[in-house]
């Protein structure tokens, strides 16, 4: 019954940052030539974007959600790490507004997880960032109920290049690993300038 849990989870996660990144954008395929897929490592050459993540921890999922170039988890579901490369909207809110932008991400978390029930949507973080190449970025934590009962906490980046939304993102129960630990999966992301 919890691995049912899980696997619904994810699904409505990977749905979550489709939603809270961009509302009616479309997704672009890139050519595979451009693009490096394996575990442990995405890199897009045209974009100029790479995500690291450790492969013995977290495996590649095949089954990628809509609007995900990246879906790995751990054999037992969590924690996973997603990454979404969207068309960047007309209006997007600046990463200044940091709040928003955290808040915006939180909301669509929310509404993907109507269906599972889950409850207590709390965004505990939000702020401005510089990746290790001295690109900005939005971070934030997400602590939320899975399905009403199940405690989990997510962080994720969200990004612009060109006009490119990247959104990353990792979940997890609260501890299993501690955030910081998510915290140094996520900062992974590199975004050539």
């Amino acid at each position: 019954m919890k691995e049912k849990m899980l696997r619904r989870l994810w699904l409505f996660v990977g749905l979550c940052m489709s939603l809270a990144l961009v509302m009616g954008a479309s997704i672009k395929v890139e050519a595979a030539s451009d693009v490096i897929n394996e575990p442990g490592l995405y890199q897009n050459k045209k974009l100029g974007v790479t995500l690291t993540w450790p492969a013995k921890v977290m495996s590649v999922n095949d089954k990628l959600e809509p609007g995900e170039v990246v879906r790995a988890k751990h054999a037992q579901n969590i924690p996973v790490i997603t990454m979404n490369i969207l068309d960047k909207p007309k209006d997007a809110t600046p990463l200044s507004e940091f709040k928003k932008v955290a808040t915006g991400f939180k909301n669509g978390l929310k509404a993907s997880q109507k269906k599972s029930k889950s409850k207590r949507f709390k965004l505990r973080e939000s702020k401005l960032v510089t990746l290790a190449n001295g690109h900005q970025a939005v971070y934030s934590m997400t602590t939320w109920k899975y399905g009403g009962s199940f405690g989990l906490v997510t962080v994720a980046l969200t990004t612009y290049k060109g006009d490119k939304v990247i959104n990353v993102s990792c979940t997890a129960a609260p501890g299993q690993p501690p955030v910081e630990v998510l915290d140094k999966w996520i900062m992974a992301l590199v975004v050539e300038p």
